[in-house]
C-alpha cells in the first residue's frame, strides 16, 4: 500500500534560512525579534524552517506548522546607564526602567534630559530610537516589517549615530536588530559582527543578534556557537536557550535541541511558543506521547496559533487519534484559511479515515496555495493510488 507523507513540522522563531539552513519555523512558534535592563530589546527571532521530521511510515502522514518567530530577548548588557555616576547617568537609568516597564513617555522624558546633560554623549540617542520603536509597536521578528516607517527612520538616526560614535557597541547592536526586521541580512551582519568585536558588544545580547543574522544568511553552525555564547552570558532568559534549541533542531541536532528548549520551558512554563517548540522537537525524536501534552498545553495558552493546532494534528496522528487530528487541522484552517501545512494535515488525516473525496479538496486547497511546494502533489499522487486500490 502507498503511504501519505508527513508533512513536516516547524517550531518558534526562527528566521528565514537560505538553503544552507534549514531551520524549523519554532515561533520562531508564531515565531517567535528587547528592552534595556532587564528587559532591553525585544528578542529576534530565527528564521523559519522549511520541512523538517522523519517521514512516518503509516497510511497517511502529515506534521505540524511553522509556528510565529521568536522575539530579540532582552538583555542587562543593552542597559543605556553606564553605573559611572556620569552627568547624564541617573537619567539613562530611569529611562531604562521606563523603557523596561513600557513607559514611553516617562523614557522618552528620561532620555530627552540626558541627551541635554550629555548632549556629546550617543547613549540617550540610541534610547530616544528605542523609545521611537516602542511607541510604534514594532514586531521584532527576522523579516517581520521590511517597510516600517518606523524601522525605516531607526535605521537612519542609528546610521547616523554610529557614524558619529562608531565604537559605540550599542548603537551598532541595535542598527543591525532593525536591519533583521527589515530582513536585510547581510547589512545587519555587518554590524554586528563589528558590535561584537567591540569590548561592549561581547554581550549576550549582541551575541545572540549576530546568532540570528548568521542563521538567517545560513551559516547555521556559526550561528550555533554565537547562540550558545549568548547563553553562556545570560543563562536565566528562556527566549536566549529557546532560539538556540530552534536552531539546533534546524541543523538536525535533535537531541540537542530538546536539552535547550527544555531549560527554556523550565525557565517559563507560561510561554506557549517554548512548549510548542519543545513539543515539535519530541516530534521530531518520535516521542509523540511526550510531545502532545505539551502541545495541548500551547494551545491552551495561546488559542489562536495555527500552527500550534498543525503540530498538535501531527501528534495526534501518530497516535492513531484520527479524529483529534482531523478536529486539531480543521482548526488550523479555520484560523488562517491560507496555512498551506494546515489543509496538508487535513488532508492526510482525512485520508487515514478513507474520507478520500474531502482528502483531495484539503490537499488540492494546499498546493493552490503554494504551487511550488512538492508535497501536495506528492500526496495526491499516493491518494490517488490509495483510491484505485479501493475500487473493485
Amino acid at each position: 500500500m502507498s503511504y501519505l507523507r508527513l508533512v513536516p513540522w516547524a517550531v518558534g522563531g526562527l528566521l528565514a534560512c537560505s538553503a544552507t539552513a534549514s531551520p524549523p519555523s519554532l515561533q520562531l512558534p508564531p515565531a517567535t525579534l528587547g528592552t534595556a535592563s532587564a528587559r532591553t530589546l525585544p528578542s529576534l527571532s530565527p528564521p523559519p524552517p522549511p520541512e523538517m521530521g522523519p517521514a512516518v511510515s503509516t497510511s497517511a502522514s502529515a506534521a505540524p506548522a511553522p509556528p510565529p518567530p521568536v522575539p530579540l530577548q532582552s538583555n542587562p548588557g543593552l542597559a543605556l546607564a553606564r553605573g559611572d555616576q556620569g552627568p547624564a547617568d541617573a537619567d539613562l537609568a530611569e529611562g531604562d526602567r521606563a523603557y523596561e516597564e513600557d513607559d514611553w513617555k516617562a523614557a522618552e522624558q528620561a532620555f530627552q534630559r540626558a541627551w541635554k546633560k550629555a548632549p556629546q554623549d550617543p547613549a540617550p540617542q540610541v534610547g530616544l530610537v528605542r523609545v521611537a520603536l516602542g511607541k510604534a509597536g514594532l514586531s521584532f521578528g527576522f523579516n517581520s516589517a521590511p517597510k516600517h516607517p518606523a524601522a525605516s527612520a531607526a535605521v537612519a538616526r542609528l546610521r547616523q549615530i554610529v557614524k558619529e560614535h562608531g565604537s559605540y557597541a550599542p548603537a551598532r547592536i541595535d542598527l543591525g536588530r532593525v536591519l533583521l526586521v527589515q530582513g536585510k541580512a547581510e547589512e545587519a551582519l555587518l554590524e554586528l559582527q563589528k558590535a561584537t568585536e567591540l569590548p561592549e558588544g561581547k554581550s549576550a545580547e549582541g551575541m545572540g543578534a549576530l546568532g540570528v543574522a548568521l542563521m538567517a544568511v545560513g551559516k547555521g553552525e556559526e550561528a550555533i556557537r554565537a547562540l550558545a555564547r549568548a547563553v553562556q552570558l545570560d543563562p536565566r532568559q528562556a527566549s536566549r536557550h529557546a532560539t538556540l534549541g530552534a536552531v539546533l533542531l534546524a541543523r538536525g541536532r535533535v537531541e540537542d535541541a530538546v536539552q535547550a528548549l527544555e531549560a527554556a520551558v523550565q525557565l517559563a512554563p507560561d510561554n506557549a511558543r517554548f512548549a510548542s517548540d519543545l513539543g515539535a522537537a519530541y516530534l521530531a525524536m518520535g516521542q509523540p506521547k511526550k510531545a502532545l501534552p505539551l502541545l495541548e498545553q500551547a494551545i491552551q495558552l495561546d488559542p489562536r496559533r495555527p500552527p500550534f493546532h498543525a503540530n498538535l494534528a501531527y501528534a495526534r496522528l501518530l497516535l492513531g487519534d484520527l479524529e483529534g487530528a482531523i478536529a486539531a487541522a480543521q482548526q488550523a484552517v479555520k484560523l488562517d484559511d491560507a496555512f498551506a501545512s494546515g489543509h496538508i494535515n487535513l488532508g492526510i488525516a482525512l485520508a487515514r479515515k478513507g474520507q478520500y473525496a474531502e482528502a483531495r479538496k484539503a490537499l488540492e486547497k494546499a498546493q493552490r496555495l503554494d504551487p511550488t511546494d512538492p508535497r501536495p502533489p506528492a500526496n495526491l499522487e499516493e491518494l490517488h493510488q490509495l483510491e484505485a486500490g479501493k475500487k473493485p
